[in-house]
């Protein structure tokens, strides 16, 4: 079995793993995301940047993604 040591935790904002207790008395950082929908993508996004050291990419990303939003209410 291999045993992982992660950093970070990405996990879906809807729900919480059952051993949240746990992991984050090990310092383990949970990123949640709800990115299913187009509005909540972008601040994903960002948030994904700056966890991986892409901030600049990211909000480059971002804000593409801002304007087809916003080209979409106002269309």
């Amino acid at each position: 079995m291999r045993v992982l040591h992660p950093d970070e935790v990405i996990t879906y904002a809807g729900s919480k793993p059952k051993s949240i207790d746990q992991l984050t008395a090990a310092n383990i950082t949970f990123i949640y995301l709800d990115s299913y929908l187009l509005p909540t993508h972008v601040s994903d996004a960002r948030a994904l940047g700056i966890s991986t050291g892409s901030s600049n990419e990211a909000k480059v990303y971002a804000r593409n993604g801002e304007n087809v939003v916003a080209e979409g209410l106002a269309g």
